[in-house]
């Protein structure tokens, strides 16, 4: 996409495969970014987690710092990004509000350090129908059950998305310059990490373990 060369590798098998053409790098006019969050594996290659992760009920770890981090690999292209999907299956609606708030947050900083992102797409506005686990997994912003049971309620955790969009302006430039605003109230270049101990979170080491100030699980997994 962005040089016209194409390099593919095996691990530990030491094949690759490497495909050039100058003249192959096709116009886009902007790049979506699909992000969730990190792969963890165990020694038996089955998902995994590191201790005091927050998880979410497909099992993987609330990882904002990722959803930084890919947006800064991806600003490379020289395009305008969106970020078309992100979201959280979470049943009991007590760990929406934290992925909502560390994720646009995240989303922010890029913006506040000149990435050029201009949307969020969150996953999913009502509680859908996965293709591998059906009805069970609750991403939505609003409850709803295919038996009539729930008809389109607001979750508590979707407030968080409610109040991030009303804040946000209309024009982008106002949005850097907001972004921009809020950084240096906080101290300049501030990771996602400073900006979720400012909160009450404390992230305790590189692993991004998530801990409450007194030293318990913030959010139960």
């Amino acid at each position: 996409m962005h040089t016209g060369e194409f390099e593919w590798k095996l691990p530990v098998v030491g094949t690759w495969i490497t495909w050039k053409d100058p003249e192959g790098k096709p116009p886009c006019d902007w790049w979506g970014i699909n992000f969730y969050s990190r792969c963890v594996l165990s020694w038996y290659l089955q998902p995994a987690c590191f201790p005091n992760d927050v998880m979410t009920d497909m099992y993987y770890p609330i990882y904002p710092e990722g959803l930084y981090n890919c947006i800064k690999r991806s600003s490379q292209y020289g395009i305008p990004m969106y970020i078309t999907e992100t979201g959280i299956a979470d049943c009991r609606d007590d760990r929406r509000a934290l992925f909502i708030d560390s994720y646009f947050k995240a989303a922010l900083r890029a913006v506040a350090n000149g990435m050029d992102v201009r949307g969020f797409y969150y996953w999913s506005l009502m509680d859908n129908f996965e293709w591998a686990t059906g009805y069970t997994m609750k991403f939505g912003l609003y409850a709803w059950e295919p038996d009539g049971s729930v008809d389109r309620v607001l979750k508590e955790g979707a407030h968080a998305l409610v109040r991030f969009y009303k804040t946000l302006p209309d024009a982008l430039e106002k949005l850097r310059e907001t972004a921009r605003a809020a950084q240096i109230q906080l101290g300049g270049d501030m990771g996602v990490q400073e900006e979720m101990e400012k909160e009450g979170y404390v992230y305790v080491d590189e692993e991004q373990r998530l801990l409450g100030q007194d030293g318990e699980k913030k959010h139960s997994s």
